[in-house]
């Protein structure tokens, strides 16, 4: 190893200190990981628990926990119950991109009917505008052991009412298996127009291929964040996120296309 990759490893070391509890395993890479504490930022109560850098079934993997009461408070002051990356990479609108992320729930993972987002996209407030913070455009929940991707869009450029979305469930399932990895891809082309589309890939089988209307009418695209973003529970939530990526094409990704 070369002196510039041992400044490299060192730096990322003190980064993830500062964010998190870290559990680290030097002679396993992950480059994803690298962007974690710079430009990708944790938004979590800050407990030692709520973010660690492990391994889980041969991959090198962010653990992410929430229990009850805790609470992210974000810079205008509100509080929610999550544990998230944000990647803060607001894509042009129009833009093609794609993304990869990889889902892991624990076997003793606890069902019940709670608003879970493992995954999302968040489009940006115009809160010059006077806008509100809105629901995630589009976002991978889990409740009841069942697995749902939905799609939320608004109707007016500026709202001021985030219960006035409209919504289209573009794919669902009951059968998420707990225990095990779930590899996920998604093409999105972002467009407030009917141009737009959403393909998307698990376990190397195509589950979406949406056309039209994929982004609000916004001056850019959303933000990719993951981890845990849910509803208060007296119950403990603990997931594992690997291989996460965005680029503008399947080879940026390290993906084939089937």
């Amino acid at each position: 190893m070369n002196c510039i990759s041992k400044i490299k490893i060192c730096f990322l070391g003190i980064i993830l200190t500062a964010c998190t509890h870290v559990v680290t395993h030097p002679s396993v890479e992950a480059e994803w990981l690298d962007l974690v504490g710079s430009k990708w930022t944790p938004q979590n109560p800050g407990k030692s628990y709520s973010m660690n850098r492990v391994q889980m079934e041969g991959r090198e993997s962010l653990r992410f926990e929430i229990r009850q009461g805790e609470v992210w408070i974000g810079p205008s002051g509100s509080q929610t119950f999550r544990s998230e990356i944000n990647t803060n990479e607001f894509v042009p609108m129009y833009s093609e991109n794609w993304y990869r992320v990889s889902i892991y729930l624990p076997s003793d993972f606890l069902i019940e009917d709670n608003r879970l987002c493992l995954a999302q996209w968040w489009a940006k407030t115009k809160t010059h505008l006077g806008e509100v913070h809105r629901s995630p455009i589009l976002q991978l929940r889990y409740a009841n052991g069942a697995l749902a991707i939905l799609l939320r869009r608004y109707p007016t450029k500026v709202t001021t009412d985030d219960e006035s979305y409209i919504q289209t469930r573009l794919f669902d399932t009951n059968i998420f298996a707990l225990g095990q990895w779930h590899d996920f891809v998604f093409h999105i082309k972002w467009s407030p127009e009917n141009n737009g589309y959403i393909e998307a890939w698990w376990n190397n089988h195509k589950i979406i291929n949406f056309k039209g209307i994929t982004q609000n009418q916004d001056e850019v695209g959303p933000t990719f964040k993951f981890g845990l973003y849910r509803d208060d529970s007296p119950k403990t939530y603990i997931s594992y996120i690997s291989g996460v990526r965005r680029g503008t094409s399947p080879e940026s990704i390290g993906f084939d296309v089937p």
